[in-house]
């Protein structure tokens, strides 16, 4: 046997504590302009759900009430009516009901105005029968919402709610400023769970996508994290400004994959009025069709690399009548450089109608 004698250890308070670590100014900083952000525009960020109905006509021949002997002879004549066993008579007009399906969806939005103004995007309305806004601090409590306009171009909408007081609103920056490598912050109620705050960072821009049979150009790509039920929300620069609406992923799951792309707040701001005055936008148009692109052949031959070549020109509207022709090569449009096709449509559309805009273009070299 072995006797031993342990020795008592203590232990230190001073040395068991960890201390905290010492953050630079500069991150702390940042950290707080973070929480500034959320403090000041989760109030104006409000979750969308919807419900679309479906309706089903009901069969004009219900079997369920069929005499045995009738439903055999049917089988073999289509076109018998049900004789005394069955819910009608020959005379009778078959009945007209419908079943339906409610079909849920949800998105997010944004207030843009005090009196419950709130942009969000298209696609979150289309086709809803019923429109409900949950407002910040009660989930509880939804309130009607009416679209008051609608753009399916631009993916954008504005939905109207009905208010007895001010409601906080979010102030609307300037998308052309933005640079890649900016703080991006997008705040929004993803699969339905409201103020959401995710932040990354502006990965790249002007991207054109098609989606879902929707043709989106310039949009803003971010890394901070989208997932379904953001669309409609906003995405936010470091001063708190909505610089787009986030409207798209691309993800091989369905879920958050770093790639999200968002409508420029500038292009929501160009229509805006008409959606809340006419309910629709009413766009500009030339009447020309266009070369998908040119290449360097074309170049050789019509004297540019860059700019927006016609295809075709159509008789009897304003591109006809003011001379252009089939081969000219579009370089400039109401005073905005045209470098593509995209730049033109773009200048075309934000051009309200029977307005006289200059036009420079090349042609034969000239």
């Amino acid at each position: 046997w072995f006797s031993l004698r342990l020795n008592p250890i203590s232990f230190s308070s001073e040395a068991s504590e960890q201390k905290a670590i010492a953050v630079p100014p500069s991150v702390l900083n940042l950290q707080e302009s973070f929480a500034q952000v959320a403090e000041s525009l989760k109030p104006a960020v409000v979750n969308i759900s919807t419900v679309h109905i479906e309706k089903y006509p009901e069969n004009p021949y219900d079997f369920y009430f069929w005499d045995p002997e009738d439903l055999f002879e049917h089988f073999f004549n289509p076109q018998m009516e049900p004789r005394g066993g069955g819910p009608r008579r020959k005379q009778e007009a078959p009945r007209q009901r419908e079943f339906q399906r409610r079909i849920p969806g949800t998105g997010s939005g944004v207030i843009i105005d005090a009196d419950g103004y709130i942009l969000t995007n298209e696609h979150v309305v289309s086709g809803a029968d019923e429109i409900k806004v949950t407002l910040p601090g009660n989930p509880d409590k939804k309130v009607d919402g009416k679209v008051i306009g609608r753009d399916e171009r631009t993916d954008l909408a504005v939905v109207k709610i009905k208010t007895s007081q001010k409601l906080p609103y979010a102030r609307l920056g300037d998308s052309d400023k933005l640079l890649v490598g900016d703080w991006a912050i997008a705040i929004c109620s993803p699969f339905g769970l409201e103020q959401t705050l995710t932040v990354g960072v502006i990965s790249a821009s002007r991207q054109n996508l098609a989606i879902q049979g929707r043709n989106y150009r310039d949009l803003i790509q971010t890394d901070a994290a989208i997932n379904p039920g953001n669309s409609g929300g906003p995405l936010l620069n470091i001063h708190g400004e909505v610089i787009g609406i986030n409207t798209a992923i691309y993800t091989p799951s369905g879920g958050f994959a770093g790639v999200g792309f968002a409508i420029p707040i500038n292009r929501a701001k160009e229509i805006l009025p008409q959606l809340r005055e006419k309910g629709k936008v009413v766009r500009g148009w030339i009447g020309v069709i266009l070369e998908d692109k040119i290449d360097d052949a074309k170049a050789a031959v019509f004297g540019a690399k860059e700019g927006a070549m016609i295809r075709k020109v159509l008789p009897d509207y304003p591109a006809a009548k003011a001379g252009i022709k089939r081969g000219d090569i579009i370089i400039e449009f109401a005073g905005k450089k045209v470098a593509g096709n995209p730049d033109l449509q773009s200048a075309v559309s934000e051009t309200a109608p029977n307005k006289r805009v200059p036009v420079k273009l090349i042609r034969n070299h000239q």
